[in-house]
């Protein structure tokens, strides 16, 4: 199990990282879900690659 300090700078950047992963994948599923043309679709799909 990976610990971090919660007052360590990695830990801030590693909360950001996940939130914005976070909002690139409801994203990418609201576009699916909304059945939008496939080339709308992949831009956003690799930046949600951790």
């Amino acid at each position: 199990m990976l610990v971090i300090d919660s007052q360590d700078g990695k830990f801030k950047r590693v909360i950001t990282r996940m939130r914005r992963i976070e909002g690139q994948a409801r994203g990418i599923a609201k576009m699916l879900e909304e059945e939008r043309y496939c080339v709308d679709c992949p831009p956003s799909a690799p930046m949600a690659q951790i």
